[in-house]
């Protein structure tokens, strides 16, 4: 959906993020009596994401001096019209992958990852009347999964 609002925070907290557009809720919401069971949100995801951090630091600039945190900050300040945040992750990339030195600095900016990610996918599920629907979904295990992909491939 590209939030609007958010490239609009993005921007005023020094990013440069240009032409990003994407498909309004109400024409998503026209589109699901048409079959469409499925909406993309990583772009949403990414740019809370990138929000987040640019908050963070304005917030806290103190972490722009941390080690790894630093290493972020000047990934995010160098690559202003970037809003994926796997250009600014390299330096923390091993608690990123692994949950490695997941503490002090590097916490703060996995806890803006994490509540980038809730918001914009809870915000969608809300919007979408999906809350409470969880329980209808049949669980399934890895191995489920696998055995129904050979099934299919």
């Amino acid at each position: 959906t590209v939030p609007r609002y958010i490239v609009e925070e993005i921007n005023a907290l020094g990013g440069n993020i240009q032409n990003a557009y994407g498909i309004s809720k109400e024409e998503l919401k026209a589109a699901i009596p048409c079959g469409i069971g499925k909406i993309n949100v990583d772009t949403d995801i990414r740019l809370a994401v990138t929000r987040n951090f640019r908050e963070l630091f304005r917030d806290h600039p103190e972490l722009k001096d941390d080690p790894k945190a630093g290493g972020v900050w000047k990934l995010l300040d160098e690559k202003r019209d970037a809003f994926d945040p796997r250009a600014f992750l390299a330096p923390i990339m091993d608690t990123v992958m692994y949950g490695a030195g997941d503490e002090g600095a590097v916490a703060r900016i996995t806890d803006a990852m994490r509540r980038g990610v809730k918001e914009a996918v809870g915000t969608l599920i809300v919007e979408f009347g999906s809350y409470g629907k969880a329980p209808l979904v049949e669980p399934a295990t890895l191995e489920d999964m696998a055995a129904r992909y050979a099934k299919e491939g």
